[in-house]
């Protein structure tokens, strides 16, 4: 796509995060966006004004303020996530997807409520909660595959606030990858503060599933600081992971098939929207046996115990 060169300023306004005015040939982006939201944000609410720049430089006789055909055409060169594709959009402040929504998704609610069993003192009705929520995820993305239709892709970003990732979320990356039905990308975000760039993760795939593994990631991070040293860590890591290795459901071919489409793709779409990818490097550790095996037994012993929630308080303004 060719851009005509136009100045970018910051505005102060009450009702907009963005606006394209052909006269001035200046796209104008809200100052409270930039200061106090993630840059995600910024760059979805950019995408959006170069989408109006884009249908007017090419379309000229179009309603340059229209979200029409042109324009959805613009974005999909631009590949915009279509939560910033209307008019009206409510940004959350941490995380660039997922409005606040008046309908309950019923998986989620069936997951909370597993997952306040999963808290229980008693071990074995923990267990059997945490394999429940498993097994629920799974007969989910069967269903899901089994529809032949191509479902919504939710983007989730998970700031970490460094310049490089640890080995160990490296691991809980993968872990997610493997288990949960997604991808996961390692993105830099810019931080308007401190004017640095930090690595985050954007965590692709049905919106359930970039919940669920957005969860998981701060739980196995929060379950990794309660033992010293990288080695027990990285047990307690292989230790979760053979315990949801042990929850799989034997699935029929036809099943299994199913699966590997879905994935397939999912991996399709992530290298379309970014056809620059190249694979996580991980530097070879010395590991302490006695430590890695403490780790993989208390491992095996986690579980998924606390709520997982879809709100998320947010701000609704207009793109202009």
């Amino acid at each position: 796509m060719k851009f005509l060169l136009v100045n970018i300023q910051l505005f102060d306004s009450a009702t907009k995060w963005g606006e394209y005015d052909h006269l001035a040939r200046t796209i104008s982006l809200s100052r409270n966006l930039v200061q106090k939201f993630s840059w995600a944000h910024v760059l979805g609410v950019l995408k959006h004004e170069m989408a109006h720049q884009w249908v007017y430089e090419n379309y000229p006789q179009a309603d340059v303020s229209a979200h029409g055909k042109e324009f959805h055409e613009a974005c999909e060169k631009l590949k915009l996530h279509s939560q910033y594709r209307s008019t009206k959009v409510e940004l959350a402040s941490e995380n660039p997807d997922f409005s606040i929504e008046e309908v309950a998704n019923p998986l989620i609610e069936k997951v909370k409520k597993l997952m306040s069993l999963a808290s229980s003192s008693n071990e074995h009705e923990a267990s059997l909660a945490a394999t429940k929520v498993r097994e629920l995820y799974l007969k989910y993305n069967l269903e899901q595959a089994d529809l032949g239709q191509k479902s919504d892709v939710a983007h989730v970003l998970i700031s970490t606030g460094k310049k490089r990732l640890s080995l160990i979320e490296k691991k809980i990356i993968s872990m997610l990858v493997e288990f949960y039905f997604v991808q996961v990308i390692v993105v830099h975000e810019f931080n308007a503060k401190t004017v640095e760039h930090y690595q985050a993760l954007e965590v692709i795939g049905l919106k359930e599933n970039t919940l669920m593994a957005e969860y998981v990631y701060h739980f196995l991070l929060r379950a990794c600081k309660s033992y010293p040293g990288t080695s027990m860590k990285l047990g307690l890591l292989d230790g979760f992971a053979q315990k949801l290795k042990g929850q799989v459901v034997n699935h029929q071919p036809q099943e299994k098939a199913l699966i590997v489409r879905a994935e397939a793709e999912l991996e399709d779409y992530v290298h379309e929207y970014f056809p620059r990818l190249r694979s996580l490097r991980s530097s070879s550790r010395q590991i302490s046996s006695s430590d890695y095996n403490h780790g993989v037994s208390q491992g095996q012993k986690l579980n998924l115990n606390k709520p997982i929630s879809e709100k998320r308080s947010g701000s609704v303004k207009l793109i202009g």
